[in-house]
C-alpha cells in the first residue's frame, strides 16, 4: 500500500534483474499520531501523510548481483531515483535507511552523493549455549 511504482527502479540484463532500488514516503508522524491504530480513521492519516510529506525513505539502497556488481549500477539508480524524486513529486529530503556500517560500499555511496551520517546499524553475535 505504501508503495510507488514511481518509486522502484529496476536495471534489467535481459531476464535478470541486476540492480534495484526501492524508496518510499515518510508516514511516520502519521503512525505517530494514529498511536498504531488504523482504523477507524488511522488509515485515512496515512494515506494523506504519505501526499504531504516532504521526506523519502530509501530502504533498499541499491542492489545487485554480485557478478555484475559495478559502479555504473548504483550510480543509475541514484539518478534515475533523483529524476523521479525532483521530477514526480515535492519531496525536500531522501533518508537512506537500514545501511549496515560493514557495507563499505554503500558508505562510499552515502559520501558521494554528500549524506550525512548520523545513525549506525550494527549487527552484533552472540553464541547460545
Amino acid at each position: 500500500m505504501v508503495a510507488d511504482h514511481r518509486l522502484i527502479k529496476l536495471i534489467m540484463h535481459g531476464d535478470d534483474i541486476v540492480g534495484f532500488l526501492f524508496a518510499f514516503p515518510d508516514a511516520s508522524a502519521a503512525l505517530q499520531r494514529a498511536k498504531g491504530h488504523l482504523f477507524p480513521f488511522g488509515i485515512v492519516d496515512i494515506l494523506l501523510e504519505m501526499k504531504r510529506t516532504k521526506t523519502v525513505f530509501l530502504v533498499t539502497e541499491w542492489g545487485s548481483c554480485p557478478s555484475s556488481r559495478a559502479p555504473a549500477v548504483n550510480a543509475l539508480l541514484y539518478y534515475e531515483l533523483g529524476k523521479t524524486v525532483l521530477g514526480d513529486f515535492n519531496f525536500k529530503f531522501v533518508e537512506m535507511t537500514q545501511v549496515a556500517e560493514t557495507t563499505k560500499q554503500m558508505r562510499a555511496d552515502l559520501k558521494n552523493l554528500n549524506g550525512v551520517e548520523y545513525k549506525n546499524h550494527r549487527v552484533f553475535r552472540k553464541a547460545i549455549q
